[in-house]
């Protein structure tokens, strides 16, 4: 018997394919779901698939295992320690190895699960959710066709539904009657197609000769109103067992860019080992409040893959409601897509970040054609996406009420305050979350390459 755990995914397959073995193979550990994470499990699914031998594995695991507590007062030169549930006061958090002066311990290691310590729900359950369907579909001559991955299913237990909008056709499958583990109505799967005949995405409505008011300095972009991002706060992932990933960005000094200017519109950010050249341009349309944001961002020289790479704009607090077209609603990364489908949502920036007992990077959404971000009162900003020349139209984003360098540097979720502002990210390049806690480290596919990338885009004053 082998024991497969923590192996990379290629020695699972040389395992299953090997002519000479009949074996069936099911991986323990495959999988590592601490913080945000499950990057790259549809592939994992996919090989598991299209392999007889291959049987399944086993998430490591269910449910994070964290303690609820309350910090203690700080006392006068000493360190802050957590307080089992109901004694001394303070806001309740989850507690991680070390939170109760226990040594040795391995830190937030015990918080590893697709759902949280309260058994709440997490975009990585979603993930879970999604690819471990029993069903699947595809579209066949412009008809949905329902197949089974589990022969023992029964599809006269689901209701199928077909919606046609925004350029695609949704389809849903639910249950039909309440069983012993789901009520009635409970979603089983759920897809998208690209449909020529759906209606189109419509972009938000646009008040004529906004933008032209006399008290709204909110509607004028200049290039120095951004700034270069191209680092995140690590993932569990990131850290990995060897701190991989997240040791690289810190060594190159990625956690703390310095920019020189070169002119108004090109600063350079400088590594241990090389450099990202920023340029900015901003073009005001003639005889209209719309402006046209071209950037151009080249990684050089020796730097170690990149977590993202686009620019940084400080918004006023008021900007809270966001409604976007792209990837959701819960975040997803270019490695986890399988249950973040494309349509219009809304929500608002204090919704956007999921709140990790460890905090880390949240609240990215991928393939987004535009996004408008606005006060109560409506007024606010227009985003969409224009052709780049590259390999495709989109870019991704992230607005959130913490700053990069805040969640870097806080240790537990309860230190996070809501800042006077919101950080709005718009990234042309994403890296995906991998697996590398206790496991494969991001595909290459899924990684940035080195080479220059373009992010162009309309902002409309609402």
């Amino acid at each position: 018997m082998e024991r497969p755990e923590n192996a990379r995914w290629e020695r699972l397959l040389s395992i299953a394919r090997d002519t000479m073995d009949n074996r069936p193979v099911l991986t323990s550990e495959y999988a590592h779901a601490m913080g945000n994470a499950l990057g790259n499990f549809q592939e994992y699914w996919d090989e598991i698939y299209s392999h007889p031998r291959m049987l399944g594995g086993f998430i490591w695991e269910w449910a994070d295992e964290g303690i609820e507590a309350h910090p203690q007062p700080l006392p006068e030169g000493g360190e802050s320690k957590a307080s089992p549930l109901g004694r001394n006061g303070g806001a309740p958090f989850i507690a991680y190895g070390g939170d109760f002066g226990d040594y040795p311990n391995l830190k937030a290691f015990c918080i590893k699960g697709i759902v949280d310590s309260y058994r709440n729900t997490t975009p990585k359950y979603e993930e879970v959710k999604q690819v471990y369907a029993p069903i699947w579909f595809q579209m066949n001559n412009g008809r949905v066709e329902v197949k089974k991955y589990d022969p023992h299913f029964d599809l006269n237990t689901i209701n199928i539904k077909e919606e046609s909008r925004n350029g695609y056709r949704y389809v849903t499958a639910s249950l039909k009657e309440a069983t012993s583990w789901a009520p009635k109505g409970h979603v089983i799967a759920r897809s998208q197609f690209a449909d020529a005949t759906a209606p189109k995405a419509k972009s938000p409505k646009i008040k004529e000769n906004r933008g032209k008011e006399k008290d709204s300095s909110l509607f004028t972009l200049h290039s120095s109103l951004f700034s270069l991002h191209a680092f995140r706060a690590p993932t569990d992932n990131d850290k990995g067992f060897g701190n991989w990933i997240a040791k690289d960005w810190k060594q190159q000094g990625l956690d703390n860019l310095r920019d020189s200017i070169v002119n108004d519109t090109t600063h350079i950010y400088k590594t241990a080992n090389g450099q990202i050249r920023m340029t900015v341009s901003i073009v005001k349309e003639k005889d209209s409040s719309l402006f046209t944001l071209h950037s151009s961002l080249i990684p050089e020289g020796q730097l170690p893959p990149l977590p993202c790479l686009g620019i940084t704009l400080k918004l006023p607090k008021q900007l809270q409601n966001i409604e976007y077209f792209g990837r959701g609603p819960w975040d997803n990364y270019p490695d986890r897509h399988a249950a973040a489908l494309v349509d219009i949502y809304k929500s608002t920036v204090s919704e956007q970040y999921f709140h990790y007992p460890r905090p880390q990077d949240s609240g990215n959404h991928d393939d987004v054609q535009w996004l408008k971000i606005t006060d109560d009162k409506g007024h606010g900003w227009l985003i969409e996406s224009l052709p780049s020349g590259g390999a495709g139209v989109g870019f991704s984003f992230s607005a959130l009420p913490y700053s990069v360098q805040q969640l870097y540097n806080a240790t537990h979720d309860y230190e996070l305050k809501e800042e006077d502002c919101v950080w709005l990210n718009l990234d042309c390049a994403v890296m995906g979350l991998g697996n590398s806690s206790c496991g494969p480290g991001v595909l290459t596919k899924y990684a940035i390459p080195q080479r220059p990338h373009i992010l162009r885009l309309r902002f409309t004053p609402l």
